[in-house]
């Protein structure tokens, strides 16, 4: 489960306002580290864009089915 977080922070955003870890510690080989600040994104990256074909395959006659994501 580790390094999942900033997947959930993704996703659920909302939900984890008020828990936001500013940094965390982890191990690597024996010396510990302590990493602040380890992520922070713009709102725009809180979903993915759709890639360009798939919008392109969506289209019935001129209409797309799909639209581009926010920001993207």
């Amino acid at each position: 489960m580790e390094g999942q977080r900033f997947f959930d922070l993704r996703r659920w955003e909302p939900a984890y306002i008020d828990s936001v870890i500013p940094g965390f510690i982890g191990k690597e080989d024996t010396r510990r580290i302590f990493l602040a600040a380890a992520a922070t994104f713009a709102p725009r990256h809180h979903l993915y864009p759709i890639p360009s074909i798939q919008i392109e395959l969506s289209k019935v006659g001129t209409q797309s089915a799909l639209q581009q994501n926010t920001g993207w």
